[in-house]
């Protein structure tokens, strides 16, 4: 409910008029008013700047992004597994489908990883997994990622 202006002044008991009550009552809600809106102002001013800060930020991310794309390849290419000096992954007999998973575990994805960046199903992916690190001899994805990379000698085959 809202207060009753003033009716006297301060330093008398004389009552004011009623029309100079209510002018004293809205001049104190303009200086109030007045005063919210500074402060809204300042606000919206820091959260500018707060968003010129963020946007600079995602601006930076995007940019070593596209150099990352730009030194490995689009995601899913298997570009990185056959970029450089690396072991050619024919010399494994490796699918163009396991090409595929070949370069994606070189960049260290999970089979849900995999999964979705091929369009499979997670135990598709897990199948092209187990398959492609037989065929390279290897036990985990990180030695795959190494060989293919040129960092592990390739392994003798047998058959």
């Amino acid at each position: 409910m809202p207060t009753k202006p003033e009716t006297r002044l301060q330093s008398e008991s004389v009552p004011l008029p009623p029309a100079i009550a209510a002018l004293h009552h809205t001049c104190a809600r303009s200086v109030d008013l007045a005063q919210a809106a500074k402060t809204l102002a300042e606000r919206c001013a820091e959260a500018r700047q707060a968003n010129r800060v963020r946007l600079q930020e995602l601006r930076d991310t995007v940019g070593r992004l596209r150099e990352h794309r730009r030194a490995v390849g689009p995601p899913g290419s298997g570009a990185m597994a056959l970029s450089g000096s690396v072991t050619p992954a024919g010399e494994y007999r490796l699918t163009p489908r396991e090409v595929e998973v070949a370069g994606l575990l070189a960049e260290g994805c999970s089979n849900s990883e995999l999964a979705s960046r091929l369009g499979i199903s997670p135990h598709t992916a897990r199948h092209h997994t187990e398959s492609v690190l037989a065929k390279l001899g290897v036990s985990s994805r990180a030695q795959a990622g190494a060989l293919l990379r040129g960092w592990l000698p390739p392994r003798s085959r047998t058959a």
